[in-house]
């Protein structure tokens, strides 16, 4: 059977899962083009919008799906086969993970309020992706339901890419996953201004600078371009806040402006001089973007010495591109048409007030 599947690429340029998944109340995402032209997805349940690793478990079944043909746009499979196929582990919380992503995907609506692309044209639409699912007493086996629009949508797109199951099953990073969607649509070379990039990858408002955007891409794009057939680098323009993604040359490396680290320490300076020059205040803050940043890559933090080791290296990093921060966020103040950004909070954040 094959492992490829049609990806529209409506759901590649607009998500149906976020990597803001540390956060409980995560129930809506937006991605504003215009006041009358954006797309939202929400959650509809208890729980909270899906999270990469559901997105995996929700590729799965949809390969499953069109292996069958898509007949009655049901799928029944066993929870230990789905498992095994996915980590090679049929273990009891692996069971429990299954069933969660099936229920926050039974949770969750896309609204596409005009950019919704199908016959050659934009419109407004409005579904789901799975209607209901369930355990068959018999046989313990699942029975999931997907929504008859979702399906016939992919079923009859022209307007669609192949994602190989087997590579995308193999990124560990949430960002990695989501950015590897992203990529697959795009005509390279292609430019795009870093904040509007992090909003299309679903980070949280709070890691969207630069200099938390810009080492997440460089991660995600090594592991993508290790993991997958895709192999992309990218450069950035610190001066104009742009990204362009361009095909790597063969066993190149990630490519970074030279100018982006243009502010440094000097390499004798060590962590703890640094740290001591910042006040309470200012620790605290840089402490905090640290913490978020480290998050949005998928660290959990605990009381041991490596985890405040860690935390410290980040907190040295984003201090030596403070000034690009500071450049970014009164650039945000400053822009009419950026309503939406909470002034005060990234005032506050970078003590500009």
């Amino acid at each position: 059977m094959s492992n490829k599947l049609k990806a529209d690429m409506n759901f590649l340029e607009y998500p149906t899962n976020v990597v803001d998944f540390k956060s409980k109340d995560n129930k809506i995402y937006k991605l504003k083009m215009s006041d009358d032209k954006y797309y939202k997805l929400v959650s509809r349940a208890d729980d909270r919008l899906p999270s990469s690793k559901d997105k995996i478990i929700f590729y799965y079944f949809l390969k499953e799906l069109k292996n069958n043909g898509f007949k009655n746009n049901t799928v029944i499979i066993s929870r230990y086969k789905t498992a095994k196929e996915i980590w090679n582990n049929t273990s009891t919380n692996r069971y429990k993970r299954i069933e969660t992503a099936l229920s926050r995907y039974k949770g969750v609506t896309a609204e596409f309020h005009g950019c919704f692309f199908s016959d050659g044209k934009y419109s407004s639409v409005e579904f789901g992706f799975i209607d209901n699912w369930g355990i068959i007493k018999e046989t313990g086996k699942l029975e999931i339901k997907f929504n008859d629009y979702f399906i016939e949508q992919m079923k009859k797109t022209n307007f669609y890419r192949n994602i190989d199951f087997d590579e995308i099953k193999n990124l560990k990073s949430d960002i990695a996953l989501r950015l590897y969607e992203y990529l697959l649509k795009l005509r390279l070379p292609f430019k795009i201004g870093i904040i509007k990039l992090g909003e299309k990858l679903t980070l949280a408002e709070a890691a969207l600078y630069p200099s938390i955007i810009n080492p997440l891409l460089k991660r995600s794009l090594k592991e993508i371009n290790k993991k997958t057939s895709l192999k992309i680098d990218f450069n950035y323009n610190s001066s104009r806040k742009i990204i362009t993604f361009f095909p790597a040359k063969p066993n190149s490396q990630t490519i970074q402006n030279p100018e982006e680290n243009s502010f440094n320490l000097s390499d004798d300076t060590t962590t703890k001089e640094i740290l001591k020059t910042l006040s309470k205040k200012e620790f605290t803050t840089l402490e905090t973007k640290a913490k978020n940043s480290l998050r949005t890559q998928g660290w959990y933090f605990t009381d041991s010495p490596r985890s405040k080791d860690i935390i410290k290296e980040e907190m040295i990093k984003l201090f030596v591109e403070d000034k690009e921060d500071i450049l970014v966020a009164q650039d945000r103040l400053n822009d009419p048409k950026a309503e939406y950004v909470d002034f005060e909070k990234i005032k506050k954040e970078l003590n500009l007030e």
